[in-house]
């Protein structure tokens, strides 16, 4: 989402909750962002295993729509063998190669650690009741 820095001023920025920021400034706004015709985006991805789980713990300490059923749901999902399952799978079904093939062992790895990382979030938002900022 791209705004305006003068709109993003007007409703005093994002509203603290990690994942959903940009859902927070539509909601404040009134309005919902469009696509626009030529405009740029930059993306900074992760560089290490480190970020991967700062980022993944980040997004994982907020409010889930669905209260505690949200977050156990998101626990299971985030649990190590779905985790080890989910990131075998697809990187079997993303590129369609033999077991020990390069891309296998480091996506499941970053699965793994991303998935911890939700996991650690989400169990520090629920016992500390502390967001992400």
């Amino acid at each position: 989402m791209a705004i305006l820095k003068s709109e993003f001023y007007k409703v005093q920025g994002f509203t603290p909750g990690g994942y959903t920021d940009d859902y927070s400034l539509s909601d404040k706004l009134g309005y919902k962002s469009t696509a626009v015709a030529g405009a740029k985006f930059y993306h900074k991805n992760p560089s290490s295993l480190s970020e991967v789980f700062r980022q993944a713990m980040w997004s994982g300490k907020r409010p889930y729509k669905l209260g505690y059923f949200g977050y156990l749901a998101s626990l299971i999902r985030s649990s190590f063998p779905v985790s080890l399952l989910v990131g075998l799978y697809k990187s079997f079904s993303l590129k369609g190669q033999a077991l020990l093939t390069f891309h296998l062992l480091p996506f499941t790895l970053f699965k793994i650690v991303y998935d911890f990382g939700v996991s650690l979030g989400i169990l520090t938002y629920i016992f500390t009741g502390k967001g992400s900022k």
